[in-house]
């Protein structure tokens, strides 16, 4: 994990995660409500799986409001 703009560099492991696919035929705004709403689940899993995890990175202003929003509290 590197953040933008910065020398530092933290150790760990990246980790991506493949949604199942949104069935075709949807109507634009079911589709979008979908992936909207799939995709924020998902990543909010992810954060809060970042933020528990042994040796979290550090995180930003706005993923330590998006946990404090899910009512989950990163590692310091």
């Amino acid at each position: 994990y590197w953040p933008r703009r910065k020398f530092l560099r933290y150790p760990g492991t990246i980790k991506a995660r493949f949604l199942p696919p949104i069935p075709p035929g949807l109507d634009k705004e079911e589709f979008m409500r979908r992936l909207i709403g799939e995709t924020e689940a998902a990543c909010d899993q992810m954060l809060i799986e970042a933020a528990q995890a042994p040796n979290p990175p550090p995180m930003p202003p706005t993923a330590l409001k998006r946990l404090a929003e899910l009512g989950a509290a990163a590692k310091t």
